[in-house]
């Protein structure tokens, strides 16, 4: 079982037996850092710089301690494809939000609750239907479509 997952620059981190340190104030190359998280386990540490912004991640490895096995560090190239991966489900969410309405509930009740969440999702295999059908060229297309319709409709 792997994981992969964002980290907060403020966690601390291991590298030497009962040493703690900030994971900002290690040295991090680009093969990653084999390092033991505080309060979890063994994980490889990377880090990105994206949009000016350095982020960290650990890649987590299982291994077995009964079996005596040592903890595992992970590949540069393991961690590019779950970087990936984690990003596509990056840009879901935020298309959910943007395009969909997902974060504006006017209804309280629990039916009509769930009738907003799954007109959302619905919504958003809409939008990727028309993608995948090259109907429109990606999601935001449709919306800026839209837009400029209402906008010539109400203004002319």
């Amino acid at each position: 079982m792997d994981a992969f997952f964002e980290i907060e620059k403020t966690r601390t981190v291991s590298t030497q037996k009962g040493v703690y340190q900030k994971i900002v104030d290690i040295e991090v190359d680009e093969d990653g850092l084999l390092t033991h998280l505080k309060n979890f386990d063994f994980v490889t540490l990377f880090r990105k710089e994206q949009a000016g912004k350095v982020r960290h991640y650990v890649y987590y490895k299982y291994y077995n301690l009964k079996e005596q096995q040592q903890p595992k560090k992970a590949t540069k190239e393991e961690f590019e494809k779950s970087h990936q991966l984690h990003w596509h489900i990056e840009e879901f969410h935020r298309a959910k939000k943007q395009l969909c309405n997902a974060e504006n509930f006017l209804v309280r009740t629990r039916k009509a609750v769930q009738n907003h969440i799954f007109s959302v999702y619905w919504a958003f295999v809409t939008l990727e239907e028309y993608v995948i059908n090259k109907i429109y060229t990606n999601w935001y297309q449709f919306k800026n479509k839209i837009t400029y319709q209402t906008i010539k409709t109400n203004l002319t």
